[in-house]
């Protein structure tokens, strides 16, 4: 089986393309293991696109524990593996990029030759997450030249989008650019952090920014203060600068996740206390037997309290899922022809089976 095919359905049913909705689900259901940019010697990971580079540890933990119910027809399927080497872009390093695929993923493409009147959109996410017996950071970044980051959603319910992936879609996705240096700090942060960029090739995704996971700090929150996102800027994307404040953690969520009713006949009225960000974000996804997947994002105002319709969670009857409860601040600047969204998210996660 294509093990493109393979990676781009979970992927867009995860949003590990962490553009789609800048939140860095991936990160959050996997918890990073070290396979995801592996230095000189590691093995031989699975080539990645930008959508699924955060895939990697998930797909391989989830594939030997429990959470195997869930992906057991994605990885039965021939998700095979191929050498891939990444290096990170900073001053002790350089861009030495050779991906191997003989099955090219459909990407949107985006260069400044073919498509001038596009505008650049940037994308930084940064974010605390905690999942049963592990917490940790999401740090990832991406620049395109594209009207949206976002992969397409295919029906809306209320404050509700759902997106269905059938067993083998594939994603097309814009190609990241390398836009110089992406620098996360300011009062709210622990530590001032220069991410690294990767360049994963136009066909998987194009360029990337992250850090390896070795090097990913244990935390990055203070409990005030604003992060400060920099992007010095290269090329035709000018330097730009984001102030986004710090949101605290939804740790009150009523009914939790893992405890819904057994039947998802009715509409389900949530309450947690209000915390005063810009949003809260109730996510649901599930990967079918047959390799398809549904994907759930509800989005209220951090008022308190927010409703999800039986018909949104029908389709999640009978079905393992991941959930998450997230609560976020987003802020967006621009010059010219080029917009920098930062995006700050506190999530909480739980499995039900």
């Amino acid at each position: 089986m294509d093990h493109r095919v393979c990676e781009n359905s979970w992927a867009r049913a995860a949003d590990v393309d962490f553009a789609a909705d800048r939140l860095g689900k991936n990160q959050v259901v996997s918890g990073m293991g070290r396979w995801v940019f592996p230095r000189r010697g590691d093995g031989e990971p699975s080539p990645i696109s930008r959508g699924a580079v955060f895939l990697q540890p998930q797909r391989r933990r989830q594939c030997t524990t429990v959470v195997a119910v869930m992906l057991a027809a994605l990885c039965a399927s021939g998700c095979d593996n191929e050498e891939t080497n990444h290096h990170s872009t900073d001053d002790a390093h350089t861009v030495n990029t050779d991906i191997s695929s003989s099955d090219a993923v459909d990407s949107l493409t985006n260069t400044v030759d073919v498509q001038t009147s596009l505008p650049y959109l940037g994308s930084v996410a940064v974010g605390e997450y905690e999942q049963p017996n592990l917490t940790g950071v999401t740090l990832y970044g991406v620049f395109a030249q594209t009207t949206d980051l976002s992969a397409p959603y295919d029906e809306t319910i209320g404050v509700c989008r759902l997106r269905f992936v059938a067993a083998g879609e594939k994603i097309p996705e814009p190609v990241g650019l390398e836009v110089g240096d992406v620098v996360i700090g300011g009062a709210g942060a622990q530590q001032t952090i220069t991410l690294d960029s990767y360049d994963l090739g136009d066909q998987h995704g194009g360029v990337a920014y992250s850090l390896v996971p070795e090097d990913l700090p244990k935390s990055i929150f203070n409990d005030t203060g604003n992060i400060t996102i920099t992007v010095t800027g290269q090329d035709a994307y000018p330097p730009l600068t984001v102030d986004v404040p710090v949101p605290t953690s939804i740790v009150d969520l009523s009914p939790a996740l893992d405890d819904l009713p057994t039947e998802l006949s009715q509409d389900v009225s949530f309450i947690w206390t209000p915390g005063g960000a810009d949003a809260v974000l109730i996510e649901l996804d599930a990967t079918a037997t047959d390799g398809s997947a549904t994907q759930l994002r509800c989005r209220f105002e951090d008022t308190g309290s927010g409703t999800i319709s039986a018909t949104a969670l029908s389709h999640f009857q009978g079905m393992s899922y991941f959930g998450g409860v997230v609560r976020l601040n987003e802020q967006t600047t621009e010059s010219g022809n080029a917009k920098l969204t930062g995006v700050l998210s506190q999530r909480q996660v739980v499995f039900v089976f």
